[in-house]
Formats: C-alpha cells, sequence, structure tokens
C-alpha cells in the first residue's frame, strides 16, 4: 500500500504527525479454513462477538456487527483510535463466521480477521502516530485505595455491567485500557503502581463526562467515583497516540 502522506499537513486538525504512516498487512498464512460474511437481519435485537481460546477454537463468531466494529476487533484497537472510510463502515451491519483449521490462540485468531477483512471487505489500512487529547491515570491526593491480590492468585478476571466493574488480579496498566474505552479517549498509566488488585468501582453509566445528572443521583460520575472509591484520578493531556486509518473498503456481497 502507498504511505499516505497527506495527513502530516492538517497539523491544525490532527494536531501534528510523529511517524511515518505503515501500512498493515495481515500476517501470511493466517487464514480462515471456513469463512462466511453476509449482511445482518436488520430486525436483529442485538450484537453477539464470540473469540474461543486455544483449548475451544472452533470458530470465531460476531453478529450484527458494523465493519467498523469487526477492525477494531481485529486489531484490538479502541474505536477511538479509528478513522477515515465510507460512512457505512460504522452503519452497515454483517454477520461473520470463521473457523481455523485447528484450535489456534486469541492472537492468530485476529490475525485471520483482518485477512478476511481485507479479503472480502478489500479493507486497506495503514498505522500513524498523531498528537491527540488523551487521559492520564495519576494517584489521587491521599494515596490508591486499592487492596492487591492474595499471593499465588491466577488468572485475571474483569467482569462489568451498566454502572459497575469488578476485577480481580488486575494491573493498572489493563484497567487504563478497560477507561479507555469507558471516556472514549486513551488512557496512560502514571500511577507507577505495578502489582494486582483486586477491586470493584460503582459509578453513574449517565455521568461519564465527569459530572453527575439527576437521572442517578445515588451513583457519582466515572471521574468522581474513581477518586472516591479507588484513590486513583483521571488527568487531561495531550500525547501520540498511535492512530488507524482506513484507506479504502468495499461493501461485500453475502455468501
Amino acid at each position: 500500500m502507498h504511505q499516505n502522506s497527506k495527513h502530516c499537513h492538517h497539523h491544525r486538525l490532527w494536531l501534528g504527525c510523529f511517524a511515518a504512516t505503515v501500512a498493515l498487512v495481515p500476517a501470511f498464512g493466517q487464514t480462515f479454513e471456513v469463512a462466511t460474511v453476509k449482511s445482518a437481519d436488520p430486525n436483529a435485537p442485538g450484537m453477539m462477538l464470540n473469540w474461543r481460546d486455544a483449548r475451544h477454537a472452533e470458530s470465531f463468531v460476531a453478529e450484527n456487527f458494523s465493519l467498523r466494529q469487526l477492525i477494531t476487533a481485529a486489531y484490538a484497537i479502541r474505536d477511538h483510535q479509528l478513522t477515515g472510510g465510507p460512512g457505512w463502515i460504522g452503519s452497515d451491519r454483517f454477520d461473520v463466521i470463521g473457523k481455523p483449521e485447528r484450535p489456534v490462540d486469541r492472537k492468530a485468531l485476529q490475525s485471520m480477521l483482518q485477512a478476511l477483512l481485507a479479503d472480502r471487505f478489500h479493507l486497506t489500512i495503514h498505522r500513524d502516530t498523531r498528537e491527540m487529547p488523551v487521559y492520564f491515570l495519576v494517584v489521587a491526593k491521599g494515596g490508591a485505595k486499592l487492596r492487591e491480590s492474595a499471593p499465588g492468585s491466577v488468572g485475571t478476571g474483569q467482569s462489568a455491567g451498566m454502572g459497575w466493574f469488578k476485577a480481580s488480579s488486575n494491573r493498572i496498566d489493563d484497567f487504563a485500557q478497560t477507561l479507555a474505552g469507558m471516556v472514549s479517549r486513551s488512557v496512560i498509566d502514571k500511577t507507577g503502581l505495578t502489582g494486582q488488585y483486586d477491586f470493584r468501582l460503582d459509578y453513574a453509566p449517565d455521568a461519564i463526562a465527569g459530572t453527575d445528572t439527576g437521572n442517578a443521583p445515588e451513583k457519582p460520575s466515572l471521574f468522581t467515583a474513581l477518586q472516591e472509591q479507588l484513590g486513583l484520578k483521571l488527568e487531561p493531556g495531550k500525547a501520540p497516540v498511535e492512530m488507524f486509518v482506513v484507506d479504502r473498503a468495499e461493501k461485500p456481497s453475502d455468501n
């Protein structure tokens, strides 16, 4: 793919360009043995994404997903890191099933999905680095209020619902990635905390922006909850952020 250098000229819009663009090419030989792509039922009530791990890798299944969501899944990025492409990549919905020849891990499934998107959607994409608004996750005044996981704890767990998040044996840098999805902005861990922690966070889901609303007065905003419950704070700033730019995408034919 050609390098798309024109983005580096729009400094006022994107606040600079810090590295040459790099085309993303799916790994050779990483393809599904059988794959289907079809338009989703417009009356489908919800979405479903199913990754199987190395022990049970029977298939990758995405139901009622947009191409935009498929790209973020394939490249393990957040929505705010993706730009470019025609409008339909965020509106049209598809059902995608991919079956590997043998059990594989998540990374291999992602490579296979990247190859499938390149083949069926004629997707071409490149990576860029741009100065963008971010949040720095820091320890709030008074110190962190986190409970370290018990010695010998095995496995990392996360569960979430509307207005709550629970973690076990979580590293703070992993939690920062989770927060990025909540605030639609990259979150950079500056806490200096290197352990693993068990914690729960309760917040008003309609008050993400940092101010409480009257709809859920019994819960604070996410920003306030972080400080009061975990002793952590999100501070706004700017930093280089890895971005993924869609150069080309075409609607696939059903099969």
